[in-house]
């Protein structure tokens, strides 16, 4: 059953990824990141005041979380620090396969992937890009504007033909060729 649980702040919450029922991070447009222990959620340390919009973690001790301006910040399973990237388009998703595999999206065409040394750029296309899952780092996906719809094969960005020119905000992939997007 569903049930309704008070948050810790008044702030307008965002994206959220669950570990386990017991381990979740929602964000907030002020740059807060809430915990979820099992019990009740708490306020992290907030590094910074932009707003977020995208949070993933591939465990306890790794989350991504970003943002506004190019925010990312990382979660080592003590504390969050802020990590550098190489643009300050605001990024809207991030998603990975492994703690070593990951890719965040944004505005501008924004594609950034951490492959566990630093935040490497991208470029696939112009359109603002709202949302990015990884099935596999040989396999993943990447929405957004204009209804721009990219496969990552392992080692580019291919546009895949769309049945829309209408935004897309979200998709979430069941397997290779199962998924849904919505705008």
């Amino acid at each position: 059953d569903w049930t309704n649980t008070p948050s810790p702040t008044s702030a307008n919450l965002g994206g959220g990824c669950a570990i386990s029922k017991s381990n979740a991070w929602v964000v907030a447009d002020n740059g807060t990141i809430l915990h979820w222990d099992g019990t009740a959620w708490s306020v992290t340390g907030a590094l910074t005041t932009s707003p977020l919009y995208g949070i993933w973690a591939s465990g306890a001790n790794d989350a991504w979380a970003v943002g506004d301006s190019g925010t990312i910040l990382h979660w080592n399973g003590t504390l969050w620090s802020l990590a550098q990237g190489p643009v300050k388009a605001a990024l809207d998703s991030v998603h990975g396969s492994a703690s070593n595999d990951v890719w965040a999206v944004g505005a501008e065409g924004a594609m950034l992937h951490w492959d566990g040394v630093r935040w490497i750029e991208f470029s696939a296309t112009p359109h603002h890009l709202r949302s990015v899952q990884m099935l596999s780092p040989g396999d993943g996906w990447a929405m957004g504007n204009g209804g721009t719809i990219l496969r990552w094969d392992g080692s580019d960005w291919l546009p895949v033909a769309s049945p829309t020119t209408d935004d897309l905000y979200s998709l979430s992939m069941a397997g290779q060729d199962a998924g849904w997007a919505v705008g």
